[in-house]
């Protein structure tokens, strides 16, 4: 039993340093290699991507901020800040286009915040993370 248990132990320690078995371990990646194939390959590809007029339409981007780059075990997360104003509408439309988007990322908060006048608009933040995956696992 002790021999069993000892490479069973070598074996559990093995798994956890191969990189070609971590995919197979962690399903953080196993769900980021089924998602749809990434469009971006860092958050500056995807902040620059979703702040152009084509994507956000009529709203205006107030300011966007993310925080440096977090690498774990075979992916990495970057937390991000957007704010913007606009028409409500518009703006459930660019958070739509957000959800829609082709990066595996997830909404954490949104908040809306309606104007005191009818001209105002409404206010956007947004707080999200995206991921990546490492480039031996993409």
């Amino acid at each position: 039993n002790t021999v069993l248990r000892e490479k069973s132990s070598q074996q559990t320690t093995e798994a956890t340093t191969d990189p070609t078995n971590l995919a197979e371990q962690d399903p953080k990646i196993q769900l980021m290699q089924r998602y749809k194939k990434q469009k971006y390959l860092t958050i500056s590809d995807f902040v620059q991507d979703v702040t152009t007029p084509l994507f956000r339409g009529a709203i205006y981007i107030d300011s966007v901020k993310y925080d440096p780059v977090q690498v774990l075990q075979g992916y990495q997360s970057t937390k991000f800040n957007i704010t913007a104003h606009g028409d409500f509408n518009r703006i459930l439309a660019y958070v739509k286009k957000l959800e829609n988007i082709p990066a595996l990322l997830s909404l954490d908060t949104i908040s809306i915040i309606v104007g005191t006048n009818a001209s105002d608009g409404v206010s956007l933040i947004l707080a999200g993370t995206f991921y990546q995956l490492e480039d031996q696992n993409v």
